[in-house]
């Protein structure tokens, strides 16, 4: 392998081919003992030299080092893109993936953050499906509701559903190209537009495409479930509560209509009282297209209990992915939002989809459930033929010492 020294020499893009050579050579080696093909001039184990060499000739963000062009640094991200285009080995790709954007916390890694964002933008359009499934990875590494998984998505949902109309269609393909970053999509936008936040709109394009893919694959927000260990299977592990995006999209179909309503009352309320002052937040979900986000919202709501009955039918996904105490922190949600108004009708439809995603949950075995949850949730949300249903059939099953779980 090159010196240091003489990659200091080569030009870009030149230097960061070679570097990247390196790095797949060594990447997830870490026996910091041995010293073949070790580069001259870096000392460390393999990990230390494969950052070094990632900090040095990929993002130029050393000390001494020129920084890249935009023109340059463009090049760069279409240079990684082909780059793992071209891998066959899904393992050692993340190990590279990891390499070069998952070093430890310093001075490069707001540039890195920068980056990854502009890759994964672009492997989303060339359809990388490599690239993308090591990005999926790393933002369940990260978490879903941290602030880098939640600036990454925030990007691409920029890129492909605010910028330009119409791009949106890009996204389409996506479960196809890779359902594990289709999931994690969904988990982290999910999280970023939280219905307890108050004046939080989600953009109707990104309703619209996360409503289809939920429609068209009832696994999908299970794909990166991890597989079911012989703990998880114990009686004593029944209260795990596994993160998949359903409590988040089940919000979703049950506030984003509520929120419409009143918004749609407070414009009228407004125009009664010789107001015109029109409310921006209100016309964030009204669309030129021929679904409404009402229906929407109810097509997303009978996606997710398609998705919950998948559950039930599949061994590796029988876990808890519903709390209860979530369910009545939802339900307080709507009776929240509908506070000193009366006769709104998406509360009780949004009841009813609680309730009915409830019931499927508790059914599946993927939500426990005691009668004085129910109770709970009758002080909270309004009186519904369901509600009572359930309750009779959990006071029953509680008279009787047995379970409910159908």
């Amino acid at each position: 392998m090159e010196s240091v020294e003489h990659l200091r020499h080569l030009e870009f893009p030149h230097s960061t081919q070679l570097a990247l050579q390196y790095i797949q050579q060594h990447s997830g080696d870490c026996d910091s003992t041995s010293t073949e093909d070790r580069i001259p001039g870096l000392g460390g184990g393999s990990e230390s030299i494969t950052q070094e060499l990632a900090q040095e000739f990929v993002f130029f963000q050393t000390p001494g080092r020129q920084k890249l062009s935009a023109i340059q640094e463009f090049q760069l991200i279409e240079l990684l893109c082909n780059y793992f285009h071209e891998q066959k080995d899904g393992g050692k790709a993340q190990a590279i993936f990891n390499t070069l954007f998952d070093s430890r916390p310093g001075l490069f890694q707001a540039y890195q953050l920068s980056v990854l964002s502009s890759l994964v933008s672009m492997g989303v359009a060339m359809k990388c499906t490599v690239l993308l499934d090591c990005a999926a990875i790393w933002i369940q590494k990260h978490g879903y509701s941290t602030q880098n998984s939640e600036n990454l998505i925030r990007d691409l949902v920029k890129d492909y559903c605010l910028l330009i109309p119409g791009t949106t269609s890009i996204l389409e393909e996506l479960p196809q190209i890779s359902a594990k970053f289709a999931c994690s999509f969904i988990a982290v936008t999910s999280a970023i537009y939280n219905m307890s936040v108050p004046d939080t709109d989600i953009p109707f394009s990104l309703l619209q495409q996360i409503t289809k893919w939920v429609e068209q694959d009832p696994t999908l927000c299970l794909q990166l479930l991890p597989p079911v260990s012989h703990s998880l299977k114990t009686s004593s592990a029944k209260s795990v509560v596994l993160h998949t995006p359903i409590l988040g999209l089940l919000a979703w179909s049950v506030v984003i209509p509520i929120k419409k309503e009143l918004r749609t009352l407070r414009q009228k309320e407004q125009q009664n009282n010789g107001t015109k002052t029109i409310d921006s937040q209100a016309v964030r979900l009204v669309s030129d297209s021929e679904f409404s986000a009402e229906t929407l919202c109810s097509r997303l709501h009978l996606g997710l209990l398609k998705t919950i009955l998948v559950i039930g039918s599949s061994p590796q996904h029988i876990q808890i992915h519903l709390h209860i105490q979530d369910v009545l922190s939802l339900a307080q949600e709507v009776a929240t939002l509908s506070s000193g108004r009366t006769g709104l009708k998406t509360v009780l439809s949004g009841a009813e989809r609680l309730l009915q995603a409830l019931q499927v949950a508790m059914y599946v075995k993927a939500c426990r459930c005691q009668a004085e949850d129910l109770k709970n949730l009758g002080k909270t949300l309004p009186t519904t033929r369901l509600l009572d249903i359930l309750l009779q059939r959990l006071s029953s099953t509680s008279a009787s010492h047995e379970p409910m779980e159908h």
